[in-house]
């Protein structure tokens, strides 16, 4: 079966996995997560979050947020580190770009851009498959 051009790391725009591990983001979970959904971006693109046992409503946020956003993924990550969080989320994403977000961010700090074709965010990598 041949590869999708969306697939390929080299396209315009190659399908993106947004990776968010989240402990204790309550206050800025929700405005993240919505903040990536309204970027530009032309290609595909999903969006998981790794979240811990938090002590405020992060669980519930983030559950409401993938019941209305069939793009939004929720992986536990049981020992609340930061790596196991990214790891497993990691490991769920399914797309040959992924980028990591920080649960606090917001659209100044990540921008995903199809108006000049690229993708601009503190870290991304290739996934190997």
């Amino acid at each position: 079966m041949a590869t999708q051009l969306s697939e390929l790391p080299g396209s315009p725009h190659p399908a993106v996995s947004v990776i968010l591990p989240v402990l204790n983001e309550e206050k800025h979970l929700e405005s993240a997560v919505l903040s990536i959904l309204s970027q530009d971006y032309r290609g595909e693109f999903e969006v998981i979050l790794a979240v811990a046992p938090s002590r405020d409503r992060t669980e519930e946020i983030a559950h409401k947020l993938a019941r209305e956003n069939s793009q939004i993924k929720i992986v536990a990550s049981p020992t609340g580190k930061t790596a196991a969080g990214l790891n497993l989320a990691l490991a769920a994403s399914h797309s040959p770009v992924v980028v990591r977000v920080d649960g606090h961010s917001d659209r100044k700090s990540t921008r995903l851009n199809s108006s000049h074709a690229n993708i601009s965010y503190a870290v991304f990598c290739l996934k190997k498959k």
